[in-house]
């Protein structure tokens, strides 16, 4: 618990401004073609270069850069949730420094409220330091609880940047008036965020392992990072094999049952790790921070180009990697043409998912009267059983098809020349039917006009058909069909030879296909 009669204390950060794009270069194949490779057709730049050297061509690498640059930009903008906009008053307001990579302060840090009001009707509260992580770089912003010395609390729902850089805490209820000024203690929801950072851990070590299987092409071009879930998209050309993506799993689990120490550091850009890898979307000043992992990482910066996994990234991380518990892959799928989309879980999320899976196949083999390791062979014998009553079921459906056949023919009624049968059947489904009327037509001859109908869960379905005498002689099978279902409250047609339709007043159909041949 917070003791309000400390002084409040303060942090200042330091904020940079946007790295600038390279430049165009000279006569090659042009920048703009060599992303449109990547961006339409999947190709890296790595494969576009290499068939550009057999042909004796250069790539403008810089004109790629800055295409690239432009399409980061525009998914910046596309991706609104994460940036707010202000009020022009507030264009000129400091950004909010972050507290919250020390994990002390993430309970009962004291913070000033240096302002309170609503944003399209959701009241909101802004402090002069917060341990609270804004949404951005996919990575979800921090919920928890905010106290004011008078024992007010209230809920925090959610947290964004705005154009200045303040952190925006979304709150339940609207602070009491004459807050601004007031000091509070401020308290990150401690579960959901460890969560997160197991998540977000876990998708520089899925980045890792990406690479070491799929080739050092692959980078990252998007992410969400949850409590939940895990979403990470990269550059790749094709769809990955189930055997790649095992591996892809192996590795990362490997990685986190090693435990291996994950730290971060603040660097010059100039002066980074060489290593250190930038993602995508990103801006990045004259100070960035890196996060490396790897069983020779260590407190000395120089050792961060030890990690097997070093990245720029300014959000929340584990402490080792063997926080994370476990990754597991839930699905792989394409976004568009070079992008991949992998979504995973860990944690307690992983634990969750393989739990279900687990008592599912449980109560499956129970089911089955069998062990779950016996589930797939007495699957397989139960399909093969399936197979063979399918087999028996319709021989049996063909027989029942001839007799009545054989009986339906014997009462045919003769008229003008034709032989018409018409009769309401017990049929299991439509191809069924068109069998019988088959069978029935090859008994009567060319001069057969047959109509049959037949109800299944509520529905009717009605046909006809005509042998090649009966349509020289001007029956229509079509005209049939419409002409009867039109009288059941369906409809239906078709060539002269043969009709469907369907119906609906089946407590009819006996009636009008009797009155039909009289």
């Amino acid at each position: 618990m917070y003791d309000f009669s400390k002084a409040r204390r303060a942090k200042s950060r330091t904020f940079h401004p946007i790295r600038k794009p390279h430049a165009m270069t000279a006569k090659q194949i042009s920048g703009e073609d060599a992303f449109r490779l990547y961006d339409t057709y999947g190709f890296p730049l790595d494969l576009t270069q290499l068939l550009a050297a057999e042909r004796g061509l250069g790539v403008d690498v810089d004109g790629f850069n800055a295409e690239m640059e432009k399409q980061r930009q525009r998914a910046r903008a596309a991706h609104k949730s994460s940036v707010i906009s202000v009020a022009d008053e507030n264009a000129g307001a400091e950004a909010t420094p972050f507290a919250g990579y020390e994990r002390e302060n993430l309970c009962d840090f004291a913070a000033e409220i240096v302002d309170a009001g609503a944003i399209e009707g959701r009241p909101f509260l802004v402090f002069c330091q917060t341990p609270f992580y804004a949404e951005m770089g996919g990575q979800q912003g921090d919920t928890g609880t905010v106290r004011l010395e008078s024992g007010w609390e209230t809920k925090v729902v959610g947290t964004v940047k705005d154009g200045a850089g303040r952190i925006i805490h979304f709150v339940e209820s609207a602070a009491p008036e004459d807050s601004v000024g007031t000091l509070a203690a401020l308290a990150v929801d401690l579960k959901r965020r460890a969560a997160i950072e197991r998540h977000h851990s876990a998708t520089h070590i899925l980045h890792w392992a990406l690479r070491r299987v799929l080739g050092n092409h692959v980078r990252q071009a998007g992410s969400l990072v949850a409590s939940d879930r895990l979403r990470f998209d990269f550059a790749h050309y094709e769809a990955i094999s189930p055997a790649q993506l095992e591996q892809i799993e192996r590795l990362c689990n490997e990685r986190i049952l090693a435990n291996e120490p994950v730290l971060w550091e603040e660097f010059d850009y100039e002066n980074k790790p060489a290593s250190a890898m930038a993602f995508f979307g990103e801006k990045y000043g004259s100070k960035v921070r890196v996060v490396a992992m790897g069983e020779r990482v260590s407190g000395d910066p120089d050792s961060f180009e030890d990690g097997f996994s070093v990245e720029l990234c300014g959000g929340t991380h584990v402490c080792a990697t063997g926080e994370i518990g476990l990754l597991k892959v839930v699905q792989e799928s394409a976004v568009s043409a070079g992008t991949r989309r992998i979504e995973a879980v860990c944690g307690e999320a992983a634990y969750e998912l393989l739990h279900g899976q687990y008592e599912l196949l449980r109560r499956l083999a129970g089911r089955m009267s069998c062990k779950v390791e016996e589930l797939e062979s007495r699957f397989e014998g139960q399909q093969d059983h399936l197979k063979e009553l399918e087999k028996k079921l319709k021989e049996l459906e063909r027989k029942a098809s001839a007799g009545l056949a054989d009986e339906l023919a014997a009462k045919a009624v003769s008229k003008g020349g034709l032989k018409l049968v018409a009769a309401l059947v017990d049929s299991p489904n439509a191809n069924a039917l068109r069998q019988s009327a088959v069978d029935i037509q090859k008994k009567l001859g060319g001069e057969a006009v047959v109509v049959l109908a037949c109800v299944n869960e509520g529905k009717g379905s009605l046909l006809a058909l005509c042998g090649e005498q009966a349509v020289k002689a001007g029956a229509k099978a079509g005209a049939i069909v419409a002409e009867l279902t039109g009288k059941l409250g369906g409809r239906g047609g078709g060539k002269p030879d043969f009709a469907m339709g369907g119906f609906s007043d089946t407590g009819s159909a006996a009636k009008v296909l009797a009155d039909y041949l009289a």
